[in-house]
């Protein structure tokens, strides 16, 4: 009677380990940009820096920048990040015609680059050196509007 169970009972534990969701080896193990209503908006931005700016703007563009990123619905911070966090960095130099460019760039928590950006600086001269909010706002206002448009049209990964 045992001889005749064994078969059964093998057959029933094959059929219930058939059930186990199958391993999906080519998927992503992370958010990527493309994930529904857009990955960076599940794990947030951390605004960083801006290399090359006077102290007055980066300190001015920072928090402007994430406020803009936070009311079209991208999470974002100036203050914090977390380990799964896109990280926004930034470098200001001047081209070869003499005008200020900031670069920025998006990346992600394995640190590659997610998005890529140049911005023209409206203004120069006491403006970039001041740090002016107007010029931080407007750069934060484009950067956002831009930024915000690359994540939700990125493909995936």
């Amino acid at each position: 009677m045992n001889s005749r169970r064994l078969p059964r009972v093998l057959a029933a534990l094959l059929l219930l380990a058939g059930c186990q969701a199958r391993p999906h080896v080519f998927s992503p193990a992370g958010p990527t940009l493309a994930d529904g209503p857009g990955g960076v908006d599940k794990v947030g931005v951390f605004v960083a820096g801006v290399d090359g700016a006077p102290a007055a703007l980066d300190a001015a563009l920072r928090p402007a920048l994430a406020a803009r990123l936070v009311a079209l619905g991208v999470a974002a911070s100036d203050r914090s990040a977390h380990r799964a966090s896109y990280i926004l960095e930034a470098r200001a130099h001047t081209a070869a015609d003499g005008a200020r460019v900031v670069s920025w760039r998006l990346v992600d928590a394995d640190a590659e680059i997610a998005a890529l950006m140049d911005q023209a600086v409206p203004a120069g001269g006491a403006a970039w050196e001041d740090g002016a909010p107007e010029l931080a706002a407007a750069l934060a206002a484009e950067a956002a509007r831009r930024l915000a448009a690359l994540v939700r049209a990125a493909p995936p990964a």
